[in-house]
C-alpha cells in the first residue's frame, strides 16, 4: 500500500495530444497520438507553433515530450470571422479548429492559425533523472516549454477536491478551453508501486466537468431540409451566452424528441452543449408556462416545394416525397461539394 501521498492537479486542456521527439536537443518529429499506437506525422506543422522549442540547450540525447496542442479562444474567434467572410464553414469549437489547423498540408496555413502548446509529460528519455510530476513540470519549464501555470500540489485528497471545485467556474475565464482536471500521484516511485491496468494508470484519473447549462426561451420552431429529404425541426432561441459562444439555435432532432421533452413554442428551456459543441435542450421549465405556449405540428407539406410530407411507419423521420424537390437537390449539391 501507499501511505502518505502527495497529489498534483492539472487542468485538462481541450486540444490534441502531441508527442515531440528530440534528439540531442533538436526537434526531429511531431506525432499526433492518434489511436494510442499509430499517430500522424505533423512535424513540419508543429515547427510553426511558437511555444514549441525547436532546439533545447543541455537536453538529454533522446527525449519524448508529451503535451496538448490547442487553439486560444482569441485565435478561434478571429479564424471563424475570416472563414465567415470567405464563405467557408466556421469551426464548431477550438478543438476542431486546432485539429483542422494541425492537419493542413501547407505549414504556412498552420503558422497563420496561432496554435499553442502546453507540455505535461515525458515519455521515453535517456540520461535524465526525475522523481516526481512536480519535478518533471519544473524541468519542462527549464527546457523553455510552456507548462500550464495552474498546476498545484496537495497533501490530501480533501485539498484535491477543493481545487477541482474551484476550477469548475474559474476555467471559463481562461483564454483557452478546458474540460476537466487531471489528478496524479506526485511521486514516481509511488506511481510505479500503484502500477497500471491494461489501458490506464492507477496513479492518475481525469475528472470531467459537467456541461454548463443556461436558461433561454424558444421563440419559434423551424424546419430545415437534409439531403435525404428528411425534415429536421430546430428551435430558434432568444440569443444567450453559453460556454464561450452566443447560441441562437438548438437542434430538436425529430418529432419524437419534441414529444418526449414536451417542447412548445414560447417555452422557457435549459440548454447545454452536447460534447461542448452542439447546443441542445436538456429540460423544459414547465412551471414558467403561461398557457400561451403552442404545441408544434410537423408541416403536412414540404416548406420548399409544397409536395406532401410522409412519415414511414416505425420511423422517427418525416420526409418530403418529391424526389426532385429543390431542397433535396441543393443539400445534395452542398454535400457533394
Amino acid at each position: 500500500g501507499v501511505n502518505s501521498v502527495e497529489y498534483i492537479t492539472e487542468l485538462k486542456i481541450d486540444g490534441l495530444s502531441m508527442n515531440l521527439i528530440y534528439e540531442n536537443g533538436s526537434l526531429v518529429q511531431g506525432l499526433t497520438r492518434g489511436d494510442g499506437r499509430v499517430g500522424e506525422d505533423v512535424t513540419a506543422n508543429v515547427k510553426t507553433i511558437h511555444t514549441i522549442p525547436l532546439y533545447i540547450e543541455n537536453a538529454p540525447p533522446y527525449m519524448e515530450v508529451r503535451g496538448e496542442v490547442y487553439m486560444p479562444r482569441k485565435s478561434f474567434i478571429t479564424l471563424n470571422e475570416e472563414r465567415d467572410e470567405a464563405g467557408l464553414m466556421p469551426f464548431a469549437n477550438c478543438r476542431n479548429a486546432a485539429a483542422g489547423s494541425l492537419r493542413q498540408l501547407d505549414p504556412h496555413v498552420t503558422a497563420s492559425r496561432n496554435l499553442a502548446f502546453f507540455a505535461y509529460a515525458l515519455g521515453d528519455m535517456q540520461g535524465l533523472e526525475i522523481h516526481s510530476q512536480e519535478e518533471l513540470l519544473k524541468q519542462l519549464e527549464a527546457f523553455h516549454f510552456q507548462v500550464n501555470p495552474n498546476y498545484r500540489k496537495w497533501d490530501s485528497i480533501e485539498g484535491v477536491i477543493k481545487g477541482v471545485n474551484e476550477w469548475e467556474i474559474k476555467r471559463h475565464d481562461l483564454g483557452y478551453d478546458t474540460d476537466g482536471m487531471v489528478i496524479k500521484v506526485n511521486d514516481f516511485a509511488q506511481q510505479n508501486q500503484l502500477g497500471a491496468t491494461v489501458k490506464d494508470p492507477k496513479w492518475a484519473m481525469a475528472y470531467k466537468y459537467p456541461p454548463e447549462e443556461v436558461e433561454t426561451k424558444v421563440e419559434r420552431i423551424i424546419v430545415t431540409m437534409g439531403r435525404t429529404g428528411v425534415l429536421t425541426p430546430s428551435a430558434d432561441l432568444t440569443p444567450v451566452h453559453l460556454a464561450g459562444t452566443t447560441v441562437k439555435r438548438a437542434t430538436l432532432h425529430n418529432m419524437d424528441f419534441i414529444h418526449e421533452k414536451d417542447i412548445r413554442v414560447g417555452d422557457h428551456v435549459m440548454i447545454y452543449k452536447a460534447g461542448e459543441i452542439i447546443p441542445e435542450i436538456s429540460t423544459v421549465l414547465k412551471d414558467k408556462r403561461t398557457g400561451k405556449e403552442e404545441i408544434f405540428e410537423m408541416p403536412k407539406t414540404c416548406p420548399i416545394c409544397g409536395e406532401p410530407v410522409h412519415r414511414i411507419e416505425g420511423e422517427a423521420a418525416y420526409r418530403c416525397t418529391n424526389p426532385n424537390c429543390g431542397g433535396v437537390v441543393r443539400e445534395k449539391l452542398i454535400h457533394f461539394a
